[in-house]
């Protein structure tokens, strides 16, 4: 595969990357030539999306259907108080574009479900999760297992937050250990709140491990789930096992 070349322009954006021991100009060459999604735009995808552009992958695909609220502002810094009431994947696409002009935004408003959720993610390297219900979430979990294509997978609630990374076939996915949930049983942000510190947290843990995996190096939390608990700052690495009877991946 040929990679497209950094510019010149390109080099001096991202040059406090490239300086990095064990990145250099080969890892950014390969961001530059990779595709990403981040599914939800949202608190964790907000973050996330920023990073990402940032840090200079090279296609984006954004999905979200909803409509930015004044709620969101407080943790959500993609957007401000004049984007209330746009499409959020509206508002973020006008943003990231002005962040990076060296890359390329794909955004898609609509909701994901069963039905549409291969669509979503074809042709992508990466899928990074940012969605705040369960539903959407087995969607992506299983077209991503079909298309063998790496899950990034974290939530958040008040002040608590949890990553994992799922590689298909060598991992657990996402039904292996968090399978049959019914959101109507599930607490929500609305309901009880969130901490903007945690979502950064686990959003720059997400990103790292996308970083990771689109440059060619090990994952840190392939068969772990991270736990964080930001109100005494402890964190656990849980090992997590793939199960030989689960109906997407066993």
């Amino acid at each position: 595969m040929n990679l497209q070349a950094l510019t010149e322009e390109e080099k001096a954006y991202y040059a406090r990357q490239i300086t990095m021991k064990g990145f250099g100009e080969e890892s950014q060459t390969q961001l530059k030539n990779s595709k990403a999604c981040i599914t939800g735009l949202g608190g964790l995808g907000s973050p996330i999306a920023t990073q990402l552009a940032a840090m200079g992958i090279g296609y984006l695909r954004i999905i979200d259907h909803d409509t930015v609220d004044i709620t969101n502002l407080h943790r959500q810094h993609l957007y401000s108080i004049d984007s209330v009431g746009e499409p959020k994947t509206d508002a973020a696409t006008e943003r990231l574009r002005k962040l990076n002009p060296y890359i390329k935004i794909e955004p898609i408003n609509t909701e994901i479900t069963t039905e549409n959720a291969d669509k979503l993610v074809k042709d992508i390297d990466i899928v990074v999760d940012a969605l705040d219900a369960m539903a959407p979430r087995y969607a992506v979990n299983k077209a991503c297992v079909d298309q063998n294509i790496p899950f990034i997978h974290g939530g958040v609630i008040r002040e608590i937050g949890t990553a994992t990374t799922i590689i298909p076939h060598k991992t657990p996915c996402l039904e292996c250990f968090k399978g049959g949930i019914d959101d109507s049983k599930l607490p929500s942000n609305a309901s009880q709140g969130v901490h903007p510190s945690i979502i950064n947290i686990i959003a720059s843990i997400q990103t790292s491990e996308t970083i990771k995996i689109l440059t060619g190096k090990q994952p840190l939390l392939a068969g772990k789930l991270l736990f964080f608990d930001l109100t005494d700052l402890t964190m656990e690495f849980i090992g997590i096992t793939k199960q030989d009877n689960c109906r997407i991946c066993g």
